[in-house]
């Protein structure tokens, strides 16, 4: 039986915990983060749809007393659609403390890099001469929330990515891009 006063008492220290994740600084713990990424990519111009699947880790550039920047060093999978997609593109993440009382941060991106395709039909889209793998110059735009629990857990989630390869990958003339929606774990330290 729940009396009144144990009730109180729990609403209590339920408060405090959480008044303390929200009065939380501002800034994440360290000056690198480790990230573990997954979620749909949606092929645009005959890019096949895959699983993107996604290890980052980012080493602290910049920070101010309402941001941080991060060089990310990013590794990245797409598997379906029968080919698979890797991408290595380093990039630029700021994240940017929202006013809200919580330590949430909108967090833009953009990277630049490489990309490589391999599987499919030959001489379909993102496929190149003999079939073996296709190398292309490639980039991505990005906007995504992160909240960071304790200074230390990064949970985000990322509605509006887009991964280009318009170089080197477009031999039916048209430069495959990915639209992902992406969700994220990872560590501060």
């Amino acid at each position: 039986m729940w009396n009144r006063k144990l009730c109180q008492r729990l609403l209590v220290a339920l408060a405090l915990v959480v008044g303390s994740a929200s009065v939380a600084s501002a800034q994440p713990s360290g000056g690198y983060l480790a990230n573990f990424k997954f979620g749909p990519a949606i092929g645009v111009n005959d890019a096949p749809g895959q699983l993107a699947l996604g290890l980052e880790f980012g080493t602290l550039i910049s920070a101010g007393s309402r941001s941080r920047v991060y060089l990310i060093l990013p590794l990245e999978f797409g598997v379906g659609g029968g080919r698979s997609r890797i991408q290595l593109e380093p990039a630029v993440e700021v994240d940017v403390h929202l006013p809200v009382g919580v330590p949430l941060y909108l967090a833009p991106r953009a990277g630049l890099g490489l990309g490589i395709m391999t599987g499919g039909d030959c001489g379909r889209g993102v496929r190149g001469p003999g079939c073996d793998a296709d190398f292309a110059f490639a980039f991505n735009l990005g906007v995504g929330v992160k909240y960071v629990l304790n200074n230390l857990v990064n949970f985000s989630f990322e509605p509006l990515r887009l991964d280009f390869w318009p170089v080197g990958s477009a031999q039916s003339g048209i430069a495959p891009v990915w639209y992902s929606m992406l969700f994220g774990v990872g560590i501060n330290f």
